[in-house]
């Protein structure tokens, strides 16, 4: 069973920005890392824009209080009140000098007292588990050392009132985990994309899905190993595998329930038609995002299914090397004349692209 759009909600944590500190490092990566989650929860799920559904506290000039107290006002109202919640925090992962807590940086994050000024995974966890009643929570973490968060959350004072919970009130509860890195490792940006390793990797996962698995639906733990599945293919260096913990539940491990659609799932029979459309508006919504290399591993995909007629044998090709080629090479934004040349040559592959969806399949 997918998502319902009803009865979903998203919660955005983290920041590009930290003008009060000298350790995290700004990064415009980080912004559209959160811009492509944040597209891919409204466009794709369907998830209305609006602050019954979504708390963007993204770059937020607000302390961790306030974040605390929004986060518990907006877990108490409208969609999260009754459905799924997803929680996506992208930035940077750190340690309070402290004590050791392992915190998530946000903008007012101050060198002089990060724990105090930063969302510690212990506050953080308390606040889910216990203002989360009857839903099932995902947390999706997106910086250094990310599978820290679950050491961080499940060491700190709440861990009887989670098992209480959840053996007592709430049998449906649970926290499922997705973490762009181990936490033992950095996370990565890839410069040349100014993106995230891990978010490039995941959205692709979410927007293309898989047709070697056979699944309509994939779970959070299947678009967890997808993820790490694009991020080799759409890298030639090293990949930082994410990985994926559950809080235990009496009733089954929500990282193996049903989730996302399975963008590239091929239905059997007379719903052939239905997969070749769908797998055609993968490829146009990666055009829509300007993901190049999203946008070239779906064409590679699509045409090894659908265009096998001689016809299209040159440009299954020249096309994938010519896109791969193109993003190798892309210039900075800065760069007025060169980058207005990439961009030119950029949407002549998109055209070649398009030109070949529309005859193998004009519906």
């Amino acid at each position: 069973m997918s998502l319902d759009k009803d009865k979903t909600s998203l919660i955005i944590l983290g920041a590009s920005q930290f003008p009060a500190s000298n350790h995290f490092t700004p990064s415009i990566a980080f912004f559209n890392s959160k811009t492509r989650i944040l597209n891919f929860f409204t466009e794709t799920v369907g998830l209305p824009n609006t602050a019954n559904n979504i708390l963007d506290l993204f770059d937020a000039d607000i302390n961790p209080n306030d974040i605390d107290v929004k986060i518990e006002a907006f877990l108490n109202q409208g969609a999260a009140s009754k459905g799924d919640v997803f929680i996506y925090y992208c930035g940077h992962g750190g340690f309070d000098s402290m004590n050791g807590g392992f915190l998530l940086a946000i903008r007012q994050s101050r060198d002089t007292n990060l724990g105090v000024s930063s969302v510690t995974a212990q506050s953080l966890g308390k606040r889910l588990v216990t203002s989360a009643h009857n839903r099932r929570l995902f947390l999706i973490i997106d910086c250094c050392f990310a599978a820290e968060i679950y050491n961080g959350i499940f060491q700190s004072p709440v861990d009887g009132m989670i098992e209480k919970k959840i053996s007592s009130n709430f049998p449906e509860i649970g926290l499922a985990l997705l973490c762009s890195s181990s936490k033992d490792d950095p996370s990565l940006i890839v410069k040349e994309r100014n993106i995230t390793m891990f978010t490039e990797g995941l959205n692709a996962a979410l927007t293309n899905g898989s047709s070697t698995i056979r699944k309509e639906y994939l779970s959070l733990r299947e678009v967890g190993d997808l993820t790490y599945s694009y991020i080799k293919h759409l890298n030639t260096g090293e990949a930082v595998r994410p990985e994926v913990h559950t809080l235990i539940m009496p009733n089954g491990d929500i990282a193996d329930a049903p989730l996302f659609g399975n963008r590239s799932y091929k239905p059997s029979g007379t719903d052939i038609a239905y997969n070749i459309a769908a797998r055609k508006e993968a490829i146009e919504d990666s055009i829509r995002e300007n993901d190049v290399m999203g946008m070239r591993s779906l064409y590679i995909s699509f045409m090894k299914d659908f265009g096998k007629e001689p016809k299209y044998k040159d440009e299954s090709v020249f096309i994938p090397s010519d896109a791969k080629e193109l993003e190798e090479t892309k210039p900075s934004n800065k760069e007025i004349d060169l980058y207005n040349a990439y961009r030119q040559e950029r949407h002549k592959i998109y055209r070649r692209v398009l030109d070949i969806l529309d005859n193998i399949y004009p519906g």
